[in-house]
């Protein structure tokens, strides 16, 4: 294959996601449409279905693209949308590589983790850190913590995670 067709083919993936809908399978046309009702307001994309329930939608600009991804989560029906940028190892046939901003819930977590380090440190058992809820960080509601993650698609979901603190370790349910 020529290298410099290869890499003008690439070039036109530069704003690019790759997504697929979580759980559920949906016609081509109805995917574009609630898409498009969900991110014409970040910009105009091209829609391409691919394999393995995946699709790639290709913006006009990194701005609508990262606009997006940081966006979410994106749900279709009620179901989760994966997505990640693009790249060149992406492969329909996994979930390799498809991640989504998502909300933890840390319910009952004692007053003592709710600053800015420990909430973060715990995130990170789940995914990358994204954000704290505004309503956690203010206090304001001391049922439950709420961290938002970069969830990756290709590993489960904790339903808890163990945490150490001052008083031994406890188990934190999500």
């Amino acid at each position: 294959m020529d290298e410099e067709y290869v890499r003008h083919a690439m070039g036109r993936f530069e704003f690019a996601l790759v997504g697929k809908l979580l759980g559920r399978r949906l016609s081509f046309p109805y995917l574009l449409v609630e898409l498009q009702r969900c991110w014409l307001p970040h910009g105009e994309f091209q829609l391409i279905m691919l394999s393995g329930d995946c699709f790639t939608c290709v913006f006009t600009s990194a701005e609508a693209r990262d606009g997006v991804l940081m966006g979410g989560p994106w749900y279709i029906n009620g179901f989760l949308v994966g997505l990640d940028v693009w790249s060149i190892s992406f492969s329909p046939s996994t979930l390799s590589g498809l991640s989504s901003p998502l909300w933890v819930r840390l319910p009952g977590l004692p007053l003592i983790y709710w600053d800015k380090k420990n909430l973060g440190r715990i995130a990170t058992m789940f995914g990358e850190p994204l954000w704290i809820d505004a309503i956690t960080s203010r206090w304001e509601r001391a049922e439950f913590a709420r961290v938002c993650v970069k969830a990756d698609f290709s590993k489960p979901l904790p339903a808890g995670v163990w945490i150490s603190g001052p008083f031994g370790k406890f188990f934190q349910k999500v």
